[in-house]
C-alpha cells in the first residue's frame, strides 16, 4: 500500500460507499483478520499501512454481498459483558526458572504449552519471521515451542492461522492452546 493510499485509509477507513457494511474504526481495529476469515466472497483484504506497519481489513466493494458476517464476527463491536462467569482471576508462574529467564509474564505459556503437547494436542503462537515481522504458526512438539517464547513488541499476522488451527487441529479432536478472543473464535468454528 503507498503513502498516498495510506493516507486516503486514515481518512476514509470504516467507512463505505455501500454504508451498509461498517468495520471498525481505523483506531479501534485490532488487525485481528477474523472479517477477512468470515468473508464467503473473499471480499476483505489485509492490507499493511506504509504509515504505521499494521494490517487493517480493506473490502472490495465489488466483490461484497452485504451479508454482515464481517459485523457479526468482529470484536470490536462485540465486547463480552462482564458478569460474575469472569470474574476469576489467577496468577501463575513457571517453576522452572531457566524458562522464567527465557519467557514472559512468568513464562507460564511454556508450562501451558507443554501440558497441551502431552496430550497430544498443538499450540498456536506467535514467531518471528525473516522478514522481521510476526505471524502466527502451529506447534506439534516442544522443539517448536522456543521460537514462540518471549514477547514480540509487533502485530502478528494471523490471516491463516484460524483456517490452519480449523484444519489441522480442531477437525482431528485435538486439544489446542491459542490465546485470541474466545467469542471470535467460536463463532469462526460454528
Amino acid at each position: 500500500m503507498s503513502l498516498v493510499e495510506s493516507i486516503e485509509l486514515h481518512q476514509h477507513y470504516g467507512k463505505s460507499d455501500v454504508e451498509k457494511i461498517k468495520l471498525a474504526s481505523y483506531e479501534k481495529c485490532t488487525g485481528c483478520a477474523a472479517c477477512m476469515v468470515v468473508c464467503p466472497t473473499r471480499a476483505i483484504l489485509m492490507k499493511e499501512d506504509a504509515i504505521t506497519g499494521f494490517l487493517y481489513p480493506v473490502i472490495t466493494e465489488e466483490q461484497c454481498v452485504q451479508c454482515g458476517k464481517c459485523e457479526e464476527i468482529c470484536p470490536v463491536f462485540h465486547q463480552y459483558e462482564e458478569n460474575d462467569s469472569y470474574s476469576k482471576v489467577y496468577a501463575a508462574n513457571n517453576k522452572d526458572i531457566i524458562e522464567r529467564y527465557k519467557g514472559a509474564s512468568g513464562a507460564i505459556f511454556q508450562a501451558l504449552s507443554k501440558g497441551i503437547l502431552e496430550k497430544g494436542g498443538a499450540v498456536a503462537g506467535v514467531v518471528h519471521t525473516e522478514y522481521h515481522t510476526c505471524k502466527y504458526t502451529i506447534a506439534e512438539d516442544i522443539l517448536e515451542l522456543e521460537p514462540m517464547c518471549g514477547t514480540k513488541y509487533f502485530q502478528s499476522d494471523m490471516t491463516e492461522i484460524y483456517t490452519k488451527i480449523y484444519e489441522q487441529i480442531i477437525q482431528k479432536e485435538k486439544y489446542v492452546l491459542f490465546y485470541t478472543n474466545i467469542n471470535t473464535w467460536q463463532k469462526i468454528t460454528e
